[in-house]
């Protein structure tokens, strides 16, 4: 079988749960990269992995942060955003002793005040939960992507194709999205379209989850299909290999 050539494949999970092991070995047997998103310990209770763990998945994946508690930034005070975006930097370095540059917006809050507090704090890139994207040129303080794992309702996914704009730009991967049934077929029709688009297929979501409504069968078998399907440049969140030309930072509406 000839394989399609020239489709870029990244994946991000946020959290730090201790089942991002697990994840960490089911990405590896497929050779697939992602960026893990952890925060210093979680608001919600959930278990956030140790020290050990954390320093043991970085050896063989990118780490950002995903601030210091996992407290929606929206939620907060300008002054407790900006302490949570610096201090959840500062531990998570403190852990892996390295620099971290990425980062995403706990359940996707965000606005320009806190754009430009991550984009102060010294990350490089901010990741959001703006879906049925493939494209591979947007602010890099706005990274979108193209689908997330988890079994959405269409009215769910209705909900983020109106809240986050360029609708123009995305109409085609959510209606994609739409028109299949079985989250598999999505993700596999969601590639061969960024394949065709020469963009980019950004798959996330959170390793509790797939063991909470388990998905770990579905996510192995769509990243089976998908590599061996095609040439996949397989690439981390790292905007500059993600995105053509990063634009100038657009505004957010919210």
């Amino acid at each position: 079988m000839t394989k399609k050539v020239g489709l870029k494949l990244t994946t991000s999970w946020d959290d730090g749960h201790p089942l991002d092991d697990r994840l960490a070995d089911l990405l590896m047997r497929h050779g697939v990269r992602a960026t893990f998103y952890v925060p210093g310990e979680n608001c919600e209770q959930r278990d956030v992995m140790s020290t050990a763990a954390l320093r043991a998945l970085h050896t063989q994946f990118q780490i950002g942060s995903h601030t210091r508690t996992h407290a929606n930034l929206k939620t907060l005070t300008s002054t407790a955003s900006a302490a949570e975006i610096r201090s959840g930097k500062a531990h998570l370095e403190n852990q892996l002793g390295t620099a971290v540059d990425h980062f995403c917006y706990p359940g996707g809050g965000f606005n320009n005040a806190i754009a430009a507090q991550v984009r102060a704090a010294g990350f490089r890139y901010a990741r959001t939960v703006k879906s049925f994207c493939t494209t591979r040129v947007f602010d890099p303080f706005q990274m979108p992507t193209t689908l997330q794992v988890f079994p959405h309702t269409k009215a769910d996914y209705f909900r983020n194709f109106l809240r986050y704009g360029h609708r123009a730009h995305r109409a085609k991967p959510f209606l994609l999205a739409l028109s299949k049934a079985k989250l598999v077929d999505r993700l596999v029709a969601l590639a061969e379209l960024a394949h065709d688009q020469n963009g980019c297929l950004h798959i996330w979501g959170h390793s509790w989850e797939l063991e909470a409504v388990g998905l770990w069968a579905s996510v192995d078998e769509a990243l089976s299909v998908i590599v061996g399907s095609f040439d996949v440049q397989h690439v981390d969140n790292a905007a500059e290999t993600v995105c053509k030309t990063p634009p100038s930072p657009q505004r957010v509406v919210s």
